[in-house]
């Protein structure tokens, strides 16, 4: 019996991770456990887990109040007859009959001594689990995080400390003074995407005196031919550079649906990705208006445009990232929660899977979309989907 619910506990244990899209690795990083003790459970191999045990793993999965009962009921269940959990303390349980009078003293007090030590780790362990609460989407997922916002100051209170801003021209002006881009606090990064080959490009780009990201034909995958787009980037990434401005570099961005089966094979085959030598960031546009996950939108889309830009050396990045509340087929919205969830499966995905990503730029900028779920994209700062974003690392810039 003990065997069978140790199998429960492990099968549970495996659900849960595998709904949050967490490889053993993944979890083990955010549950401060190690990948060989939550195999070990996820095969029974282990039947009664530390409470403690349960807890950080319950914080590190962000199980709701039933999924942490069902998970604390399976382990109970696997403990040994007699006990309550593994976590019961060996006083009481020695049978003192037939043991010399001073040892059986010394056998007590090390058994009161051991019941002290592990009451301190529990209560030492609930600060520790909400320090953990306070981390858990701490990892390192971009050196840059930011959104595309309109009124960039009161994105920055809502979502912010911002780091980046996405500003589009049709042609580039002729020089940064006086541009939305260029009264931005210092610090923060534009992303300035043009369309209009070759004018005041050179002017634009000795002008500048911050640092500025360059994108020349954002999204062409469903504008323009591969080898059109690939050609007219590199002219214009030599252009640019001609200028010898540091502060400036260049990046494609692109349109992640056109990469889902049956939309664009030239882009399925990699034909809109320029040679490295001519881009110093891949950047890509990933919207998920029914909360699918990165890896699962668009028919996966984005798991073919890492495909083409693996192996380029050349870090990447997502210009934008938007999640919707949609429910596909229905009328109804998704929760709150929910879009926290899959940002949370989304972060650790590509801490895994880009461990090079650039910019992370969630996408701020429409209000409306996916009727009736009105104002979809946006989520409230104080809402959980906000202190998720708010915890994400920023890593210095060091590219």
């Amino acid at each position: 019996m003990a065997d069978r619910d140790a199998a429960l506990f492990g099968t549970l244990l495996r659900r849960y991770r595998g709904q949050r899209g967490l490889t053993q690795a993944a979890l083990a990083e955010r549950s401060g456990l190690s990948v060989q003790a939550i195999s070990t459970l996820e095969r029974g191999a282990r039947r009664t887990p530390r409470s403690t045990t349960i807890e950080l793993l319950a914080l590190a999965l962000a199980l709701d109040a039933a999924e942490r009962e069902e998970l604390q009921a399976a382990a109970q269940d696997g403990a040994p007859p007699g006990t309550a959990s593994a976590e019961r303390a060996p006083t009481s349980v020695v049978p003192l009959g037939g043991l010399h009078p001073v040892r059986g003293s010394r056998r007590r007090l090390r058994n009161a001594a051991l019941a002290a030590v592990l009451l301190t780790a529990l209560i030492v362990a609930l600060p520790a689990a909400a320090w953990w609460r306070s981390r858990e989407a701490t990892i390192p997922v971009a050196n840059l995080v930011g959104a595309r916002v309109v009124d960039w100051r009161a994105a920055d209170q809502d979502v912010g400390p911002l780091q980046t801003e996405r500003v589009y021209h049709r042609e580039l002006p002729p020089s940064l003074a006086g541009t939305p881009e260029g009264r931005l606090p210092a610090g923060v990064v534009p992303i300035v995407s043009y369309r209009i080959a070759t004018t005041n490009v050179v002017s634009y780009v000795r002008s500048v005196t911050r640092r500025t990201i360059l994108i020349f034909q954002y999204n062409p995958e469903a504008r323009m031919s591969g080898a059109t787009f690939t050609a007219a980037f590199d002219e214009q990434s030599d252009l640019i550079r001609s200028v010898h401005n540091p502060r400036v570099q260049v990046a494609t961005s692109a349109n992640i649906s056109q990469y889902r089966p049956g939309a664009n094979v030239a882009a399925r085959g990699c034909a809109y990705i320029p040679p490295p030598g001519y881009v110093d960031y891949y950047l890509a546009a990933v919207y998920d208006p029914y909360l699918r996950g990165i890896a699962s939108t668009d028919g996966g889309g984005f798991v073919v445009w890492l495909s083409c830009t693996s192996g380029l050396h050349r870090p990447r990045g997502l210009a934008e990232y938007g999640l919707g509340l949609g429910t596909p087929g229905s009328t109804t919205c998704q929760s709150e929660s929910r879009r926290t969830d899959v940002m949370r499966s989304d972060m650790a995905y590509l801490h895994e899977n880009v461990p090079d990503l650039v910019v992370l730029e969630y996408w701020w900028a429409t209000r409306y979309a996916n009727p009736p779920c009105a104002r979809s994209w946006q989520f409230a700062a104080g809402s959980s989907t906000g202190a998720l974003w708010r915890t994400l690392t920023r890593r210095p810039l060091d590219r």
